[in-house]
């Protein structure tokens, strides 16, 4: 199986993606497909308050939940101290 390059993938998809990822609990993944986005110019000043929306809701989870999704605490509230200004 090839595993999917997000880079090559456009917003339509990227989106819904990043969202599936964090209801499945694969929150660097979904990070990864978020951040894909705030890069691309097209999509950036769009997409960084769902951004910080997102790490918003991290930083309100436990950290055992977030560590099983490839995160941390100190990566959640770092995210959203950074897109949420």
């Amino acid at each position: 199986m090839q595993k999917l390059d997000l880079l090559t993938l456009g917003a339509d998809t990227l989106w819904p993606l990043a969202g599936y990822f964090e209801e499945s609990g694969a929150y660097v993944r979904a990070e990864t497909a978020l951040l894909t986005l705030v890069a691309r110019p097209e999509t950036s000043a769009e997409i960084r308050p769902e951004v910080a929306a997102f790490y918003g809701r991290l930083t309100r989870m436990e950290r055992e939940a977030l560590e099983r999704g490839g995160m941390t605490p100190e990566q959640a509230r770092t995210g959203f101290n950074r897109f949420s200004k």
